[in-house]
């Protein structure tokens, strides 16, 4: 048996050094495009991604076929687990990305009526019809959010995740209200906490952002 496992061993070691070179590559063809093009919008960066695709379509077939004989990958699976690896380590690699990345998140915040907002939370504030549940104070600490009232803002998401420790939304601007406040190790935390609970990819790439920013 010890020929079969120093087999398996070898080649989960070369496969592992030629996928790394792939994304080596492929994120450094997204990089040029990037940085090359004015990219604006998701569907600008999808066709950097496309055009990354197309230049190296011959080495990303050769790895799906290798993979899909061996690990029984399929090519979705394969492009999925490239996209989420690359994803992550551009942010570190390739500084229009993660530019573009981090600002794009600030898009909904353009153009809020503040004022009106303000209302909104002094109507809360003073209607005893509004129940002090989870719901209030994740809705009121978004608001104190979108006025960049962060530190009320942050009262509000601690009292919502005391009433239930997995509040998905209190927990995302809570992250968010941190890395604004340049807590940048304690943003990363709730960042990976949050990638863990949902298994979604784009909460590692905020903490990818977060630690970039924690580094600088």
């Amino acid at each position: 048996m010890k020929p079969f496992f120093l087999a398996l061993t070898l080649f989960i070691v070369f496969a592992s050094a030629a996928q790394s070179a792939l994304d080596s590559v492929f994120s450094n063809d997204i990089c040029i495009c990037l940085h090359q093009n004015k990219i604006s919008s998701s569907a600008d960066y999808q066709n950097c991604y496309l055009r990354a695709t197309n230049q190296n379509y011959k080495q990303i077939d050769k790895e799906i076929k290798l993979h899909k004989d061996t690990l029984r990958a399929s090519s979705h699976n394969f492009a999925n687990q490239m996209y989420d690896r690359i994803s992550v380590s551009m942010v570190y690699t390739c500084p229009a990305y993660y530019k573009l990345i981090d600002t794009w998140r600030y898009a909904e915040m353009y153009g809020v009526n503040k004022d009106s907002i303000k209302n909104e939370i002094s109507k809360m504030n003073n209607n005893s019809v509004y129940g002090h549940d989870e719901v209030f104070f994740t809705s009121r600490g978004m608001m104190y959010f979108k006025i960049s009232d962060l530190d009320n803002a942050l009262k509000d998401f601690d009292k919502a995740l005391l009433l239930n420790s997995g509040s998905l939304q209190s927990l995302i601007f809570k992250a968010w209200a941190m890395e604004l406040k340049q807590n940048y190790d304690k943003a990363y935390t709730i960042y990976s906490q949050l990638a863990a609970l949902t298994g979604k990819n784009e909460f590692n790439v905020l903490a990818a952002i977060a630690k970039l920013k924690e580094i600088k």
